[in-house]
């Protein structure tokens, strides 16, 4: 075996040691202590953990208002990107590229930041109700509406961009080499960093 390969796997395997220790033990950890009858020292085995979750109705008050919100927004976007998927997909149409471009941009964003967004824009005091003078606030007045807005407007790009990859990909490969070799003969003549 090659020194260099040999250093290689080496490295690669001391990240996978790092990572199992510092995520994936914390995590057993902490299940092993939601189902252990003592969590301090680990010893004996019990559902009695779980049954007091389900007894307190403000948990699963919040369980049932989680579940509703994620249904709520999941539905939301996938009732808004499938369709601009799908056209993105199938069709050609002006300004295509510039709509690809513009789902793309926010990747480059933490979460957090999006969310931000659109606060500064449907927040009390945003860009909507400045606009048009108006005291229009879903996220503090209709609260479970506003927060499935909120993370619709933060997730709703990598619903498009999932969305039209599926499409894309169930047309078979003949679909992605045709884009590959339309970029080729776009390119050509230009040098590119990917040879």
């Amino acid at each position: 075996m090659k020194s260099g390969k040999w250093i290689q796997q080496s490295l690669v395997l001391a990240s996978i040691l790092l990572l199992a220790l510092l995520l994936v033990y914390p995590i057993l950890l902490t299940v092993r202590g939601g189902f252990a009858a003592d969590p301090a020292t680990g010893h004996g085995w019990t559902l009695d953990h779980l049954v007091l979750v389900f007894e307190d109705p403000t948990t699963v008050s919040g369980l049932v208002n989680a579940l509703t919100i994620a249904i709520g927004t999941t539905l939301l976007c996938v009732v808004i990107s499938l369709p601009l998927a799908i056209l993105s997909a199938g069709h050609s149409f002006p300004f295509k590229k510039v709509f690809e471009a513009a789902v793309l941009v926010p990747l480059i964003l933490p979460p957090f930041v999006g969310a931000i967004g659109v606060r500064a824009i449907l927040g009390r005091e945003g860009a909507f109700n400045a606009m048009f003078g108006t005291d229009f606030d879903p996220i503090g007045t209709a609260r479970f509406w506003g927060v499935i807005l909120a993370i619709f407007g933060v997730s709703a790009y990598y619903s498009v961009i999932e969305l039209q990859y599926m499409i894309s990909s169930t047309k078979g490969p003949g679909v992605v080499l045709d884009a590959y070799e339309d970029t080729v003969r776009a390119r050509r003549g230009r040098r590119t960093v990917l040879r």
